[in-house]
């Protein structure tokens, strides 16, 4: 009887403090598990899965860093009330090169704590001695030749591990003993090298050896000179010089430790096997000239010459804070034809960015070429598009059958082509290595139409095949990180993709690439020094770029640090506007629309979007003088443009140079808020009477996609939003399926020079946050809003966002008997969710009347539609 008792107040104990919350994972500066810690405070994150009950949220939070084999904290905490998902470390520095574990738990409202959380991360080099005598260093003066540089060294006691610190311009491939360093690709990830250049971290504990050691660094140009410009041309934001700074620390089991860095008493030569290695176009290797024994101890290198130390003044080196490149995915062909003699291409069934993996054994001096491409001429072999030739070739050395995966450049591709060889190659002479950023999924969106499938599926897709330590524009042509392609897709890829870490370091490229006088490249990083190209349009990226870190994450530190540098580009627009006060140049525009481009308009009103954005983050920030000088700012602009572009006798937007009408024109004014509230119905209406003298389909390029459903669905006209979105005629995404694109294009015409470009994929937002309804009202999902938009032909959606505060979904079935909708809510957050309720309908949650339901409070019913608060947790809704 006494222990039955026990037992039962134990058990009622544990009801009583069991969370009824839990941690899905846990980071440290947003990255899982990193080697590479060198600042001096990082922060601790957490997202939280589970939510057992309605209401939940987090009170308190503790985190505890521990020596990795121990169990006595180092740092401790404490209980620190919050409900964010970070915490800023503060406890004694951190010595460098040392593994920790962390721990992290949560204190909801109930009172009970989850369970720990447990990860592991190491420090790097804290502090900049800590590369000890490390110098960069490189085999002589510039070319397109690959440097190689070697050392030995001798290990006499056990170890207990190592650890490889390395940096390169442009990038790096290592070896000890003959062993490939690491599984990263293209590293490190590229940036402006005159500010910025990082390092990696590699465990190599496993890969030394008792007794004669040895160490190999092959750097190639990479990144670095961006080929299809010249290398010359990049030559102005820095030397041009290819080099490496590494540093080997080895900790003995006797507690000991020995430093092996790179300096002038390395033997270093041109002329490796990689002959060139550069993205965007091709990579030759010729195993004829160099034996690959030059990777292996006891390699005689008495005839190379010393390595030379290259200084390089003004570059702040830190450990990478993005997640590397890797290859994700090998891909056989779906099929192999044989067009002309000699000739095979393989047919990899979708558009990758990637390399393909040759598995051969031919003759000396064989050269097998694989050459890739998006499209197939008529004849069957490969087309290049604007000028691109995208090829790898190996020169055989005849020594037998040998694996080749070019290191130095990446493709974008669906077809390799195949030259060279002898016989008939198979299934596995050619493997295509799918690559990227190793980003982890946060958001899904599923529909009852094939065509929206499609589209969100091919979107998915294309982001990733343009994020590679940086966000291009497309992976076959260019390759390069255009400022407005990547931040027109940023809502859609922070609510699809775990990349905050990189789209901050993105932000930090665009601040290292901005002029002296505040005006930005194109690009960032930028490959060459030039007067950059004036855009407003694509200048927007930054504050743009910089808001939706924020909105997506909460985290008000990003905008300080950006702040300023944003407020000094916003400087350069306004002082550049013209004698009307307004964009008198502006490169791109509308960039692709089969419409009118009006460039002016279109860059006075992303002037004008960037001006609110600033006046957004001054808000949060509390700097009430700039809140006054850029509303004043604001509302000039605003007046100017409205002069110029308003035509009272039509009422819409139009230049007087074109005199037509473009829906992109009238949608910016109307989605950037700059037409009064009396005026926007009408504008829209607009739109949509254009949409449908078009036969139901856009009239916009990269800068009105993005808004052209949205404010349809808005103002009224959500079955003609669907009915564009559906189209399969051009121009539509549709057509594009129509055609058997496994990718967005750049272009809507069939005869688009770029089938990977993700930039048209804006439709995803309109997926989300009005099929779905799932919008972000308070940032970091402290609050959302659900408010799903049912076109009539549409049986059911369903969109999932994986946030810091757990997983938001809203999915919802439409028939006509019924609409029900499910929600989960995480923990922490509140929504308001607005359901459709036609009359005499009622509105049911968990088979109850809503009103009665625990955690649901009705708000207004007008419009046809009925809304409700609700707290955290999951809920089931039913109109009939």
């Amino acid at each position: 009887m006494y222990a039955a008792t026990v037992m039962h107040v134990l058990a009622l104990a544990a009801a009583v403090t069991a969370a009824q919350i839990s941690i899905a994972s846990v980071t440290i500066n947003d990255l899982v598990t990193p080697l590479g810690v060198d600042n001096a405070a990082p922060t601790f994150g957490w997202s939280i899965g589970s939510v057992a009950a309605r209401g939940a949220s987090v009170t308190a939070a503790q985190v505890q860093v521990l020596p990795v084999t121990g169990t006595s904290p180092l740092w401790d905490s404490g209980t620190v009330a919050t409900n964010a998902t970070r915490l800023v470390y503060s406890g004694q520095s951190l010595p460098s090169r040392t593994n920790f574990s962390f721990q992290v738990r949560l204190l909801d409202n109930s009172g009970g704590w989850t369970e720990w959380s447990t990860s592991t991360f190491a420090t790097s080099l804290v502090a900049d001695e800590d590369w000890e005598s490390a110098q960069w260093i490189g085999a002589a003066n510039p070319s397109v030749d690959q440097p190689i540089l070697r050392t030995d060294f001798d290990v006499s006691r056990e170890i207990a591990s190592a650890k490889l610190f390395i940096t390169a311009i442009g990038g790096y491939e290592a070896y000890l003993n003959g062993q490939r360093v690491g599984d990263l690709y293209l590293a490190p990830s590229w940036t402006q090298y005159a500010k910025r250049s990082f390092y990696d971290t590699h465990d190599v504990t496993k890969q030394i050896i008792e007794g004669q050691n040895a160490i190999g660094i092959a750097v190639g140009q990479v990144w670095s000179t961006l080929g299809s410009w010249g290398p010359e041309a990049n030559r102005g934001a820095w030397d041009g010089n290819m080099r490496t700074k590494a540093q080997l620390y080895i900790t003995f089991k006797d507690n000991t430790t020995e430093t092996i860095v790179t300096d002038s008493s390395w033997r270093g030569k041109l002329g490796g096997s990689t002959r060139t290695g550069a993205i965007p176009n091709n990579e030759l290797f010729d195993s004829r000239i160099e034996s690959q024994a030059w990777k292996q101890a006891g390699f005689n290198a008495s005839t190379w010459p010393n390595a030379i130390v290259q200084t390089l003044p003004s570059t702040e080196i830190q450990s990478s804070p993005v997640e590397p490149v890797r290859i994700k995915e090998s891909i056989m062909a779906v099929s192999i034809t044989n067009p002309e003699s000699g000739v095979w291409v393989y047919d990899f069934g979708r558009n990758i960015a990637g390399v393909g993996a040759l598995t051969v054994n031919e003759a000396y001096n064989a050269t097998i070429r694989m050459h890739y491409g998006e499209k197939l001429r008529s004849m069957g072999r490969i087309q290049d598009t604007g000028g691109n030739w995208q090829h790898s070739t190996y020169i055989h050395d005849g020594t037998g059958s040998v694996t080749w995966i070019p290191r130095h450049s990446y493709y974008g591709f669906r077809y390799i082509e195949l030259t060279g060889v002898a016989g008939t190659p198979n299934a596995g002479t050619v493997v295509a290595q799918r690559l990227h950023s190793d980003v982890r999924g946060l958001g899904w969106f599923t529909v009852s139409d094939d065509t929206l499938t499609w589209i969100h599926d091919t979107t998915w897709q294309s982001m990733l095949n343009n994020i590679v330590g940086v966000p291009t524009d497309g992976a076959y042509l260019e390759k390069l990180p255009w400022l407005s392609d990547a931040a027109v897709m940023s809502e859609t890829i922070l609510s699809s993709l775990n990349v905050k870490s990189l789209y901050t370091k993105w932000a930090q490229d665009i601040a290292d690439s901005a002029l002296a006088d505040g005006n930005l490249p194109p690009w960032a990083p930028s490959p060459l020094e030039m007067d950059p190209f004036p855009s407003p349009t694509w200048g927007n990226a930054y504050p743009e770029v910089v808001w939706q870190l924020y909105q997506h994450s909460g985290d008000v530190d990003l905008l300080s640090r950006f702040y300023e540098s944003i407020k000094s580009y916003l400087a350069y627009e306004l002082n550049h506007r013209n004698s009307s006060g307004l964009i008198g140049l502006e490169s791109w525009g509308d960039w692709v629309t089969p419409s009118i481009n009006d460039k002016g308009i279109v860059g006075t009103a992303y002037l004008y979007c960037s001006i609110t954005r600033v006046i957004q983050m001054a808000s949060i920030l509390g700097y009430s003088a700039d809140i006054e000088s850029y509303t004043s700012h604001a509302a000039a602009v605003n007046s100017s443009f409205h002069a110029a572009y308003y035509q009272p006798a039509t009422g819409d937007y139009r230049s007087s140079s074109t005199g037509g009408f473009a829906q992109t024109n009238n949608l910016l004014p109307v989605a950037f808020k700059m037409t009064s509230s009396a005026r926007r119905q009408a504008v829209i209406d607009k739109v949509a009477a254009d949409v449908v003298s078009r036969d139901n389909h856009l009239g916009t390029g990269v800068a009105g996609t993005k808004w052209l459903l949205p404010l349809l669905t808005e103002y009224g006209y959500i079955d003609l939003a669907y009915s564009v979105a559906t189209q399969t005629t051009y121009p539509s995404w549709g057509y594009w399926k129509s055609l058997g694109a496994t990718s967005l294009w750049e272009e809507w015409a069939g005869s688009s020079r770029s089938q990977n470009h993700p930039f048209l994929g804006t439709v995803v937002d309109w997926f989300y946050q009005h099929l779905a309804g799932i919008k972000i009202t308070t940032a970091g999902h402290k609050s959302i809003e659900i408010a799903p938009f049912v076109p009539a032909e549409l049986a059911s959606a369903q969109g999932s966002i994986q946030t810091l505060l757990g997983k938001v979904i809203s999915s919802w079935t439409n028939s006509t008997a019924q609409f029900a909708l499910t929600l989960s809510i995480p923990a922490g957050s509140s929504a308001l969710v607005s359901l459709p309720v036609s009359d005499g309908k009622l509105v049911y949650e968990n088979g109850k009347d809503a009103v009665d339901s625990e955690g649901v409070e009705f708000v207004e019913s007008s419009s046809g539609k009925s809304s409700y608060n609700v707290a955290s947790g999951t809920y089931n809704f039913v109109v009939k």
